[in-house]
């Protein structure tokens, strides 16, 4: 009878113990502490497209999946980023919510960075970075995610526009194609087949993409390689002042080539 007794306190005891282990685990996954949340990786790189309607998803982790959760997200800070030189850009992107949400058993979940697309700067890129509440975070997962964005620039064609070059001494014409939503043109074949002109205006500005390559003219000039110095907005379109150098006639200078739009 004594060792009946016995096996049953036993096994009271062994049950008190069970519940208060169950009553630790439950609270130790209460509320947003301990979820081991974080970012897949520390630097996401995307370009942001006018269908997007000015919203992107970032998708945030947790390793522990037990219970509902909300983590605190900070939008720490906004910047452009032209060449070395970042500038401050506050108020460009904005959080929809301060949180990531998980429910219960939910391993993952998005949380959306809200942007309106006619008002980005098509030309620099943009440095966003995020991060998560070190209360809840793995420390084998990323807490700080930087983010680049670039507006995507969707072109069309708008028409047949005329390029005079001082250079040839010659005007022919060109297919103009304009991007939606921004003052951003490409002069199609410009000079040959494949050599488009790309430049961009923006506060007033010409930003002329700079040519990476030249094109061969003859056995006697060789390569023609062109490199804009300035530019400047006229009626109708834009006077690009150009350096021109022959790399078989040991020749350079600047002349003026324009474009007229459709």
């Amino acid at each position: 009878m004594k060792k009946i007794s016995l096996y049953i306190l036993t096994a009271v005891i062994a049950l008190a113990f069970a519940s208060c282990n169950t009553d630790a685990e439950k609270a130790f996954y209460e509320g947003t502490g301990g979820v081991e949340a974080g970012f897949s990786s520390k630097l996401l790189v995307r370009d942001l497209a006018a269908g997007e309607n000015g919203t992107f998803a970032v998708t945030v982790y947790r390793g522990s999946t037990k219970g509902a959760a909300s983590i605190p997200v900070t939008l720490t800070s906004v910047k452009t980023v032209l060449g070395t030189v970042k500038t401050d850009a506050p108020g460009v992107f904005s959080l929809q919510t301060a949180t990531a949400d998980f429910a219960d058993g939910e391993a993952e979940t998005t949380i959306n960075l809200l942007y309106t697309f006619g008002s980005l700067d098509p030309v620099p890129t943009y440095e966003i970075i995020l991060d998560l509440n070190a209360d809840d975070a793995s420390p084998a997962a990323q807490k700080t995610l930087t983010i680049r964005a670039k507006m995507k620039l969707e072109y069309a064609s708008i028409g047949t526009g005329s390029f005079t070059s001082e250079f040839f001494e010659e005007t022919w014409a060109v297919d103009i194609h304009k991007a939606s939503g921004v003052d951003a043109y490409i002069i199609k074949d410009c000079y040959y087949a494949g050599y488009d002109i790309k430049y961009i205006i923006s506060g007033g500005n010409v930003i002329v993409e700079t040519q990476n390559i030249g094109w061969y003219y003859d056995d006697t000039y060789k390569w023609v390689m062109f490199t804009p110095q300035s530019s400047a907005i006229v009626a109708g379109g834009v006077d690009f002042t150009v350096k021109f150098t022959l790399t078989g006639a040991a020749f350079g200078g600047e002349y003026v080539e324009q474009v007229r739009l459709p």
